[in-house]
Parts: structure tokens; C-alpha cells; sequence
């Protein structure tokens, strides 16, 4: 008998249908083992229902004597829900909770929060770093596990963190990737009557961040003054458009804009109707996904240039203006960032006239050329002896 196969609802991801056995198959967690490693019972089942109800008492029965101690897995749920939840943006809030349900519970769920060790955190980036994980993600587990066990040393949970004694995983910083200059102008010269040219022009010119570039409204342009006005970014997460403000107090600012990328927003307005100032064809805020999907990669690619991300043309505006010796102060605040982040990231961008530099410290530390005094002789006449090299050619005239 062929079964009708829809869309899974929500809880039903472990049952599912099997041919060859002619039955449902149900699979569920069923607590954790003593290492803190997830534990999965299995069963069959006439019916889906019958398999879902199966799958959903074996989850609520099946607990480890341990667990009547908070585990934790249970104290990383309680973390989300109440601490990152209502303190973090909704796309960061996303990452947090899968590499919380991916990584850091499958391994260490079911162990009792007050028995996590020091040696338990340094094995477990360990383990994670030699079964492939990438260094980014290790440091964002390590992130969020020294996070959440604060929390518990705060709520009086347990005496002290153990990932402050661990050994951190090693995490290379990537050296940061540029357009350069004649790559730039490719993307410009790709984008020239292309319906989006403004939001890469103004990209490229002001270093702003998609998501601030997004939700850029009419009030936030002055053509006058030929400035832009960041108070606000746009955040999508699974569909969901929502305006949040700028990441820091310091990303609100306004951007001088060159006379170029001026004159393209203006040409942009003149074609457009009411609403963002970069939209959908409908008027829409446009998602992040599409436009990386859909004109992005093709803009790049009809200029010619290898792909590299959006957030490219801000690490570029960044580290071209630091390099033309543009003060790092000023380059911070067209950013939005302090000044030490643009200094720690930045750093191998910024350029100094090493030469005047050493002539300035020859100057002030140098050792100067001895200035030769006239020795007077017994009849007061200045003696010519005195000035070959300091020397004097009869001492007993002195």
C-alpha cells in the first residue's frame, strides 16, 4: 500500500515511513550517556500517529538517574531561553541555539553541571577540532559554553566556571580578503544600469553594511550635503524582516558620500517609487539571500572578478582608505567601530612615511656632532690647535 508522503510537522523529523519494512519508524533521544553523549532508542509502529506517540513517551520516559541533577544540556536550554534570547539580535540568537543543539549538547548534554571539569572542557575542543570542525565554529561552541557556565556561576549553580581553567582552542585569524583597486572599477563598470548599481556604488563608497545599506529610507540621504545617515539595519531571520538599530552607539553616523556615488543614488530615487531605497521589484525590503544569490554573484562574475563576499567592499573601503593615510580616527568613524577594533583589524593597512619617521627619532635621540670649543692660550689669543678634532697640540699652553 503506497503512503502518502506531506510535509512533516513539527516534532515528527525521527518518524518517517519505511518501504521495505512496511511500517513507521520512529527514533527518539532518550537521555544521555554517562560521557554526556546523546543516547537514541528506535521502534516500529503501525501507524505515523502511533509511531509519533511512541517517539514523544519514549522522550519523556526514558531519563538517566542522573538527570535528577540539573545537566548541562538543561542549563545551556535555560542559558537561551532566558539570558541570549532577549540580549542578542534574532540572526546571532540563530546561531547560538544550533551550535548549542548540533555541537555542545550531543557531547556534553548529560553531564551533571556540577561534576563539568576543566579536563572535560580542554577533550571536548579537542575532540571537536580533530573531527574536522572549523576553527570559527570551535571558537564560537567555546564562546558560548564560557558564557552560559558564568551564568550558572552567577545564579550560584556551581563554585566556578570550568572553562576558564581549559585549554582554548587554537583559532588562526584569516587574513582579510580585498578587492583591489581595477577589481573595484570591474564591479562598477559590471553594475552600470543594473537595477541595484546604487546599493553596490554606495557599497563601495561608503563601507556601510548591507544590512545598514537595506534599510536605508529617503530621509536617511541628503543630496544637498551628499551624506547618508546610518541610525538603523535591517535583520532577517528564517523570512522574517525586522529594522533593529546599529550594532554599537558609535554605528550611528553620517557618511560623506563622493560626488560619484551621489549623483547614482539620485538617478536611483528618480526611477523608484515610495518606500526603502533599495527594494524589490514590489517595494519589499530585499532579502539578503537573493541578492547575494541572484546579483551579486553575477555582477562579479560578469566583471570578472573572483567571488568574494559582500562585506568584502567594507574591509576594502577600510584598508584602501588607511592606506592612502587617511586618519584611522576618521576611517572609525565612517565604519561605525571604535578606533582599536579598526586598529586590531586593520593594522597591516595603515601606512606611514617610514622615512620622516627615522629622520624625526634622528632628530630627537640622535647622537649630535660635537660642537669644538676655542681654547684660549696663556695671551688670551684663541689657540688654532684647538680646532683639529678636538685635540689639543701642546697641552702645556693650556
Amino acid at each position: 500500500m503506497a503512503v502518502k508522503k506531506g510535509r512533516r510537522g513539527r516534532g515528527e523529523g525521527s518518524v518517517f515511513y519505511s518501504e521495505a519494512k512496511a511500517c513507521w519508524i520512529w527514533r527518539a533521544v532518550a537521555g544521555f550517556k554517562p560521557g554526556g553523549g546523546l543516547r537514541h532508542v528506535e521502534g516500529r509502529a503501525k501507524t505515523q500517529a502511533a509511531a509519533l506517540k511512541a517517539k514523544q513517551a519514549a522522550e519523556r520516559g526514558n531519563r538517566q538517574p542522573h538527570e535528577d541533577l540539573e545537566t548541562v544540556g538543561e542549563h545551556l536550554d535555560h542559558w537561551l531561553a532566558n539570558v541570549a534570547r532577549p540580549n542578542v539580535r534574532a540572526n546571532t540568537f540563530a546561531r547560538y541555539e544550533q551550535v548549542v543543539r548540533l555541537h555542545l549538547k550531543p557531547e556534553i548534554g548529560g553531564v551533571p553541571l556540577r561534576k563539568f571539569s576543566v579536563a572535560q572542557t580542554t577533550r571536548l575542543w579537542a575532540k571537536l577540532s580533530r573531527d574536522g570542525m572549523g576553527a570559527g565554529t570551535v571558537k564560537t561552541c567555546s564562546e558560548v559554553l564560557a558564557s552560559a557556565l558564568e551564568v550558572a556561576v552567577s545564579e550560584g549553580k556551581i563554585p566556578t566556571a570550568p572553562t576558564r581553567g581549559a585549554v582554548k582552542p587554537r583559532v588562526l585569524a584569516k587574513p582579510i580578503e580585498v578587492f583591489a583597486d581595477d577589481e573595484v572599477r570591474s564591479i562598477m563598470a559590471a553594475a552600470n544600469g543594473h537595477k541595484l548599481e546604487a546599493l553596490v556604488v554606495v557599497g563601495i563608497a561608503s563601507g556601510a553594511r548591507m544590512g545598514e545599506l537595506l534599510a536605508l529610507e529617503d530621509g536617511d540621504f541628503d543630496p544637498t550635503a551628499g551624506t547618508l545617515k546610518i541610525v538603523k539595519m535591517l535583520d532577517q531571520t528564517g523570512g522574517r524582516f525586522t529594522i533593529q538599530p546599529p550594532k554599537s552607539a558609535s554605528g550611528v553616523r553620517s557618511i560623506s558620500l563622493p560626488t560619484f556615488a551621489v549623483d547614482v543614488i539620485k538617478r536611483h530615487l528618480a526611477k523608484r517609487t515610495a518606500g526603502p531605497i533599495f527594494t524589490t521589484r514590489t517595494g519589499g525590503y530585499i532579502p539578503k539571500s537573493n541578492f547575494i544569490r541572484r546579483d551579486w554573484t553575477e555582477l562579479l562574475a560578469a566583471a570578472g572578478v573572483p567571488y568574494r563576499k559582500f562585506h568584502t567592499l567594507r574591509h576594502t573601503h577600510a584598508s584602501r582608505l588607511l592606506a592612502d593615510v587617511v586618519d584611522p580616527a576618521e576611517v572609525a568613524k565612517r565604519l561605525g567601530d571604535r578606533i582599536e577594533t579598526v586598529m586590531r583589524v586593520y593594522a597591516h593597512w595603515v601606512e606611514t612615511n617610514n622615512r620622516d619617521t627615522a629622520a624625526k627619532i634622528e632628530a630627537i635621540y640622535g647622537p649630535a656632532r660635537p660642537r669644538l670649543a676655542l681654547l684660549p692660550t696663556v695671551d688670551g689669543r684663541e689657540d688654532e690647535n684647538s680646532q683639529s678634532g678636538g685635540k689639543v697640540a701642546n697641552p702645556k699652553a693650556i
